[in-house]
């Protein structure tokens, strides 16, 4: 008993530590004008690729705006652009660092590009089968429904709930497969119509290779490798996914792999994603 009495009060020191530490930050933290923005959506392999470009490069990094974890502000910048002035200015602590991984900011990614005219951006892109999976993985939804996302929408939080339902930016339907496939196909076209500007990484090449696609990267991005990453490539960053089902044939219903082939088929193509499953 007294243990865990112990142990639940450095818990909460700790908790206040890190609340006052952010608070700190926050006031004193000057905004970077010349970060790294690692972009994608979310599932695809951004937290894996940032983390290991920070300690490949012994630089600082951003994993997810926090504060818009727990009040997300993001999905009013499309009506309300001046609002991003305030956006950066509330989140300026993440927005300090060397790197910034954060996979909403890639739908911003021109005002990423007129506020940040220093910044260097990488995507990451993963096939849109196995990345909706993951996505529907980490939210415990299966790939078989025939649901709106009005339907699912409770069941998740408020910051997920944007991810699910792409409505506010895009004219996509209110199905939920309907929904995460445009979302996705955005994110690719993104990239399709700034590839000058965008550093490239399909998370099935990472896997394949994922010293020489660090090392590769930090060539790109111009900074110098500074520590060995080889213990690190393994270590499970986030929790781990559902491997019984890494099948997309068997964790989607059929008609639910043909919507997201249908919806992504042209994006899936010009990246290197031929060939249907359904």
């Amino acid at each position: 008993m007294y243990q865990s009495i112990a142990f639940n009060d450095r818990a909460l020191k700790y908790r206040i530590y890190r609340k006052a530490r952010r608070i700190y930050d926050t006031l004193f933290a000057r905004v970077n004008e010349k970060p790294i923005f690692i972009l994608g959506n979310q599932k695809s392999g951004t937290t894996v690729i940032a983390l290991l470009l920070a300690d490949a490069t012994l630089t600082s990094v951003t994993i997810d705006l926090f504060k818009e974890i727990y009040d997300p502000e993001f999905q009013h910048l499309f009506q309300h652009p001046g609002r991003f002035a305030g956006f950066i200015k509330k989140n300026r602590a993440d927005f300090s660092r060397n790197f910034v991984k954060e996979p909403n900011l890639t739908l911003f990614f021109p005002f990423l590009k007129e506020r940040f005219p220093h910044a260097k951006f990488v995507m990451v892109v993963r096939d849109p089968r196995d990345n909706i999976r993951s996505i529907l993985d980490r939210l415990q939804l299966s790939g078989t429904l025939d649901d709106s996302v009005e339907d699912i929408r409770p069941a998740i939080s408020e910051a997920w709930s944007y991810v699910l339902d792409n409505r506010w930016y895009l004219d996509c339907g209110d199905h939920y497969i309907d929904s995460l496939s445009a979302r996705w196909n955005y994110m690719a076209d993104i990239y399709l119509d700034h590839r000058d500007d965008i550093h490239l990484v399909r998370y099935e090449d990472f896997r394949k290779d994922k010293i020489g696609a660090i090392q590769q990267l930090t060539s790109a991005i111009g900074l110098p490798v500074r520590n060995d990453i080889t213990p690190l490539v393994n270590r499970q960053f986030q929790r781990k996914g559902n491997h019984r089902k890494l099948d997309v044939r068997h964790f989607f219903s059929p008609e639910n792999l043909r919507r997201i082939e249908r919806v992504c088929a042209q994006s899936m193509a010009a990246l290197g994603y031929d060939g249907k499953y359904s």
